[in-house]
């Protein structure tokens, strides 16, 4: 009670009574009997008592406190008998208050109308009575306060008896002392000091203006009461009494949820834009061809249009479409991937756009097709030169109206996903021999990037063939230092049909095999490496074939003025496979001219 008064009711200071407590007066008394040599120890169920002789100006006399746990763990440590000081039987040491408390040690009678004594019992009472006091400012009555349990019921805490069985034990003990006192009669004592000061221990807090509290949580970004979210995650019931911490000191304003959540988004999104800017996404190569192919997803990847990859098998259309979504607007929705040619029609059909419950035998639940689980975000078509005549009209309703039909459904659903596909056809060609839709093929190849073979980026084989070294040691926990320079060069002039694929298969297979320190020829496929002069001749067959196409394209471009839709109708050539043909051979029309 002192505690709360001189820290939190500073107006009541005055009233307390200006008396030491019963434990500082026994203190200051054994002092007084026995000489200041001697050490008093309190031992009792309450830990109030340690931080009241801590001023040592006014609570002299008591030289330490322990509680009765504390008493329990230090006999057993110093080889003495722990005796339960907790329980009964009722003795020295172990008394209760009586029913009225300090009135009835003091002897008075407790009458509260002819006496003006109040008692008051338990923390709840005593903080009420406290916001009274201090609100009244009367103070014409004594009040005992009991606080806590040990003030109220005494030691004994621990032992199961109710409250009844703890005064009858308490009223037998205090009759046997009374016959006892009256018995031994009155003797002279030492005189001791009782009296004592109180002062206010609380700190004056600054109360801020409306302008520093709306200063406060503008650094909040919090400018109107629409923003003041009055979460309670900072620990305070409104932003604006948390603003009032904030401003004594007592609190750090950036430890509000809603700003931080902010925060950690917004940092979220420049490391996922960092990410993107230095993350190639395993397109591996610094060649002219893969520069310009890298270039063009830059420029591509940030809008919502439609992309054909075009490339023979193994390129890596996969990666370039992953690099597309990672790099674009929907890069926090779904990508979903399929290859068209790997399901037959009517399965595929129902994995594109689902199907309602009863649609056909087997399907006893409505099931969402990929369409849908791409909304709002990427869907990747591989193969779709694969695509039947009938799905490739379903998926020309998508792309021009943005609506599907599930199999066996009569109501069309809406989605918004943004279409990448791939092939490695002539769709041209398929388009003359009416095997794909001409209206779907300009819908797709809205913008088109072809991802040029191995053979015509060999500059490249070095690096894709330390990458996948690298990544191979790793999986098969191999220690290859790298390529012998016989190794790399049969790497550099194989003919590579497969393209990066075949490349990553065959250093996989040599990293197996491989027992020394460097890969060498008899780590490769014996297919690859053949005899020198015929890896050789292979490669010279795949140049000259380079070397005749750029020669024919170039004379058919300066016998038709550099006109290149007249210059293709004169070698009998659809006009985007000769502009293909171009980009593939590095031809620039400018630059020849």
């Amino acid at each position: 009670i002192v505690n709360l008064v001189e820290k939190y009711y500073p107006q009541l200071v005055p009233a307390l009574v200006p008396v030491v407590s019963p434990m500082v007066a026994t203190g200051r008394y054994v002092k007084a009997l026995y000489g200041e040599g001697v050490k008093v120890v309190f031992a009792g169920p309450c830990i109030a008592k340690k931080e009241e002789i801590n001023d040592r100006e006014e609570a002299w006399g008591v030289d330490a406190v322990l509680t009765f746990d504390e008493l329990r763990s230090l006999l057993p440590a110093g080889g003495a008998a722990a005796e339960d000081f907790d329980n009964p039987p009722a003795g020295l040491g172990r008394v209760y208050p009586l029913s009225g408390g300090l009135l009835k040690s003091a002897a008075i009678a407790h009458d509260l109308l002819a006496t003006g004594v109040m008692t008051v019992a338990g923390k709840d009472n005593c903080l009420a009575m406290l916001d009274a006091l201090q609100k009244s400012g009367e103070k014409n009555y004594f009040v005992d306060a009991l606080f806590c349990d040990g003030c109220t019921n005494g030691p004994m805490l621990s032992a199961e008896l109710d409250v009844f069985q703890k005064r009858e034990r308490i009223v037998a003990y205090y009759r046997q002392r009374a016959h006892r006192r009256r018995d031994a009669g009155r003797g002279e004592g030492p005189v001791v000091f009782l009296s004592r000061r109180f002062r206010p221990r609380g700190s004056h807090l600054p109360v801020p203006s409306e302008e520093e509290v709306n200063r406060i949580l503008a650094e909040l970004n919090k400018f109107t009461p629409e923003d003041e979210l009055n979460c309670g995650a900072c620990g305070y019931s409104t932003c604006r009494e948390k603003a009032v911490a904030v401003y004594r000191g007592l609190a750090d304003n950036k430890m509000c949820l809603p700003y931080l959540v902010k925060r950690l988004e917004e940092h979220n999104l420049r490391l996922r834009q960092q990410l993107k800017e230095h993350q190639d996404y395993g397109l591996i190569g610094n060649s002219s061809a893969m520069q310009a192919v890298k270039n063009l997803i830059a420029k591509v990847a940030p809008t919502d249009c439609t992309v054909l990859l075009r490339g023979e098998s193994g390129t890596g259309k996969d990666l370039v479409a992953q690099a597309l979504f990672h790099h674009s607007l929907r890069s926090d929705q779904n990508f979903v991937t399929i290859n068209c040619a790997a399901l037959p029609e009517n399965l595929l059909e129902s994995e594109l756009f689902g199907y309602v419950k009863g649609a056909f035998t087997g399907a006893t639940q409505s099931k969402k097709g990929l369409f849908e689980e791409a909304h709002r975000g990427t869907l990747f078509l591989d193969e779709i030169g694969d695509l039947s005549l009938s799905l490739q009209g379903k998926l020309l309703r998508v792309l021009q109206q943005g609506e599907f039909f599930r199999i066996g459904d009569t109501q069309p659903r809406q989605v918004d996903v943004r279409i990448i596909a791939a092939t490695n056809q002539d769709l041209e060609r398929m388009v003359e021999e009416k095997r794909f839709r001409m209206d779907l093929f300009y819908r797709l190849n809205v913008v088109s990037i072809v991802l040029p073979p191995l053979r015509e980026r060999r500059e490249d084989i070095p690096l894709l063939a330390r990458h996948f070294l690298e990544k191979f040691n790793q999986k098969h926990g191999k220690r290859c230092a790298g390529f012998s320079r016989e190794a790399m060069a049969i790497l550099e002039k194989a003919p590579w049909p497969g393209n990066v694929r075949q490349l990553e298969n065959v250093v996989e297979r040599a990293v197996i095999l491989c027992e020394g320190e460097l890969i060498t020829p008899a780590d490769l496929p014996p297919s690859l490496v053949g005899e020198a002069g015929e890896t050789v001749g292979v490669f010279s067959y795949r140049k000259a074939i380079r070397d005749y196409e750029r020669k024919l394209l170039l004379e058919a471009l300066k016998a038709n003025d550099w006109v290149q839709a007249r210059a293709a109708k004169a070698l009998g050539m659809n006009r985007s496979t000769f502009h293909e043909m171009l980009k593939r051979l590095d031809i620039k029309v400018e630059e020849n001219r």
